[in-house]
């Protein structure tokens, strides 16, 4: 895989440690609203409510089977926030990853207290990560998976690639808070949020303003979106 990719495994761990993006998909037209009125992105236990498993306490049992009591007695605040890995840079996301939303955060300056899992940590045998101890679940990564990312980590597709191959999404966890004004480098927005929801660039505008992010549209296919701007700024 490595040969055939232009790469080596090395290469492979360094793009990981170093460059893969950590990202947080959210429905906008549910959120935005909240977002904006906010300080922090929150999880389940501070909203009440989630893109995932809604049960607070199958997730407090989830989360002492992941990191072994760590957050019991723990605020809700202080608790994790859950994101996904975008091994492969792709535009859209972690397209298995939809059903949360297509639009999604990269995050910044949370690397170094976020944990990265093969899966999503719902399954009892999922294998957890820092960026700087990667290997082992590297390991679990099929055949097209290790030759995507090869791809982009040797620079072959420097703009990234679509993440089809991707069924079991490698999820990560982000430790301590998510600042809107501080750990979110910008806001991917998926034209179908767009298309949805015709009062959501003006909410976006604000939203870019108060929080200083820079807010990019996903550009899916010029060819068919030539009367849309492939991507803006705020």
């Amino acid at each position: 895989v490595w040969r055939n990719a232009g790469c080596t495994l090395e290469r492979v761990l360094e793009f990981i440690r170093d460059k893969a993006q950590i990202i947080i998909h959210v429905d906008l037209p549910q959120t935005l609203r909240f977002l904006l009125k906010d300080t922090h992105y929150r999880n389940l236990f501070e909203t009440g409510s989630s893109g995932g498993l809604q049960s607070l306490r199958e997730r407090t049992k989830w989360e002492k089977r992941l990191f072994e009591g760590l957050y019991d007695g723990s605020s809700a605040f202080d608790r994790v926030k859950y994101g996904v890995c975008n091994i492969v840079q792709d535009i859209e996301g972690i397209r298995s990853c939809h059903g949360y939303g297509k639009s999604y955060m990269v995050l910044k300056e949370v690397r170094l207290r976020t944990t990265f899992s093969d899966q999503d940590t719902s399954a009892r045998n999922c294998v957890l990560a820092t960026c700087q101890h990667y290997a082992h679940v590297l390991e679990t990564y099929d055949t097209q998976e290790l030759r995507a990312v090869a791809e982009v980590a040797s620079g072959r597709k420097p703009w990234g690639c679509p993440s089809t191959m991707i069924h079991r999404y490698k999820e990560v966890q982000i430790h301590g808070p998510v600042r809107l004004d501080r750990h979110v480098e910008c806001l991917c927005v998926h034209p179908d949020d767009l298309d949805s929801d015709p009062g959501l660039s003006d909410v976006l505008e604000r939203f870019s303003k108060k929080h200083r992010i820079n807010v990019i549209e996903i550009e899916i296919d010029p060819e068919s979106l030539s009367d849309r701007p492939g991507h803006f700024f705020w």
